[in-house]
């Protein structure tokens, strides 16, 4: 599947999967009073950036062989494009997409 719409429509959202560290470096910056615009490029920043880099590696590292598109995002809907692998390799892309639903 080379689009990613059908994502928009799931109940779940890997909520399940988040790292456990990610929390609490969460709350340890918060004790600094980060609010605002600076608390959302944190949150962004800190833990979109950091998922993106272990989901792309877990991908690479189970060697993927297959034409699919791989997709990660937050909770509330912001999904990106991560990486496209097909029979010949995986190539990273993490590009922005617009929620049209």
């Amino acid at each position: 599947m080379t689009d990613i719409q059908w994502a928009y429509s799931l109940e779940e959202r890997g909520e399940k999967h988040l790292i456990d560290g990610m929390y609490k470096a969460h709350r340890a910056y918060l004790k600094f009073g980060v609010e605002g615009p600076a608390k959302l490029l944190a949150d962004f920043l800190f833990f979109f950036g950091s998922s993106g880099v272990v989901f792309a590696s877990a991908i690479e590292r189970i060697g993927v062989n297959w034409d699919c598109l791989f997709i990660w995002g937050f909770h509330d809907g912001d999904l990106y494009s991560l990486a496209r692998s097909s029979p010949t390799g995986i190539t990273r892309i993490a590009t922005p997409r617009e929620n049209q639903s």
